[in-house]
């Protein structure tokens, strides 16, 4: 019987298998032994993730959160695109011809979730879970201004907004705002700049104030010590755009007539306050002897004249409709007309995404208009050129 440890003839072929594409990466290797740059293309089902992965599976938050990035940013990019970076992995100490993940666990699901079978890695034995928690833990992402001046770098070489958002799998709103940041006027960019505002949506809210109000934006701007918040932009605009108007005065018959008449009282003008001397309690002004009675269409003074027989005692509430159950009839139901819509929904295109108009916002100049997009929910400010009617609907 041969030895357990006798090692194999020099001819002998080794079954590389169970070890997915790295076969076929030693068949396409140079004769002289040299890699020829690709990564290792695993099977899909060979590849498993580490239980002791720092992240982990115990929250049903932080899982929630996974499987919604896989399947709206990740997922997606890898379906279009494939993983282009590979993967870690090592040998799996409980598999044979099996590998554990040592750090991409969801590029490997999102390979799953867009139906592939083979995924790019490279194997590192020496990796730790202390690697692993590293990994995930030290990472510097892009600022907003570095993506501002790759997306401005893009549009210059002739590529649109739209494709820019589809390369990037990003929303079209986003480019948009991305795009705007390297144009922010000075004050804004002064708030930027000490970390007052880093919010890409406040930031747009701002410059579009600003193109009617800068001084005021200025000024505002100026007064802010801590993070401007977005509802605080909010209100500011409401303030700039619907100052507050100054309350109208209480409506009074007498400037109605140009004059109080024989009978009426003015507690206004009168300075009684409105009440009884002595008794603290709220006297009701007379009526005007020459108002028409809604329900008998006579006036008052007719009734002194002859109609009734003497003074009429001032009205203090309507008499019911019904004398017998001193209740009123209920109203007959409204028929709504099938011809007008109570609530109108504006639906639109822009940039290929359903979206619909905002009617409640004011726009910035003539020809412009807020949207709201309908698959994520954000508010831009468009050109109406570019923006195609789709339907009228009742909301």
């Amino acid at each position: 019987m041969a030895a357990k440890n006798a090692p194999a003839p020099a001819n002998a072929e080794v079954d590389l298998s169970g070890f997915g594409g790295f076969a076929g990466l030693m068949d396409d290797a140079s004769a002289e032994g040299q890699p020829n740059g690709q990564p290792l293309m695993l099977a899909h089902d060979i590849v498993f993730p580490d239980p002791s992965n720092s992240r982990d599976d115990e929250d049903e938050e932080d899982v929630r959160k996974r499987d919604e990035f896989i399947e709206r940013e990740l997922g997606p990019d890898v379906k279009e695109r494939g993983v282009k970076s590979p993967i870690s992995v090592r040998t799996h100490p409980d598999k044979p011809g099996c590998f554990m993940i040592n750090h991409g666990e969801m590029r490997w699901r999102s390979v799953a979730w867009a139906g592939q079978t083979v995924i790019p890695a490279f194997i590192d034995e020496d990796f730790t879970s202390y690697d692993n928690a590293k990994e995930n833990l030290k990472r510097l992402g892009l600022s907003h201004r570095q993506m501002a001046r790759f997306v401005a770098r893009k549009l210059a070489e002739g590529d649109n907004k739209k494709e820019v958002a589809e390369k990037l799998g990003v929303s079209p709103s986003l480019v948009n705002q991305l795009s705007n940041l390297l144009k922010m006027p000075p004050p804004i960019k002064k708030a930027y700049d000490a970390g007052k505002c880093r919010d890409l949506t406040t930031i747009a809210e701002l410059m579009t104030l600003f193109k009617k109000y800068p001084t005021d934006v200025t000024n505002w701007l100026d007064e802010q010590d801590d993070e401007v918040l977005r509802s605080a932009v909010k209100a500011l605009r409401l303030d700039l755009e619907e100052p507050n108007q100054p309350k109208e005065k209480p409506f009074k018959m007498i400037e109605e007539r140009g004059g109080a008449g024989p009978g009426v009282r003015d507690p206004q003008q009168s300075g009684e306050g409105g009440g009884s001397a002595g008794t603290g309690e709220k006297e009701l002004p007379l009526r005007d002897p020459k108002t028409i009675d809604l329900l008998n269409g006579t006036a008052d003074a007719d009734l002194k004249d002859g109609l009734g027989g003497g003074e009429a005692p001032p009205v203090t509430h309507l008499p019911p409709e019904d004398p017998e159950s001193g209740k009123k009839p209920p109203a007959a139901p409204e028929t709504p007309d099938p011809d007008k819509i109570r609530r109108a929904i504006v639906q639109v295109e822009h940039d290929s995404r359903p979206a619909r108009l905002i009617q409640d916002r004011r726009p910035p100049a003539v020809g412009w208009a807020f949207i709201k997009y309908d698959d994520d929910g954000h508010e831009v400010e468009v050109d109406l050129l570019t923006v195609k009617l789709v339907a009228l609907i009742e909301g």
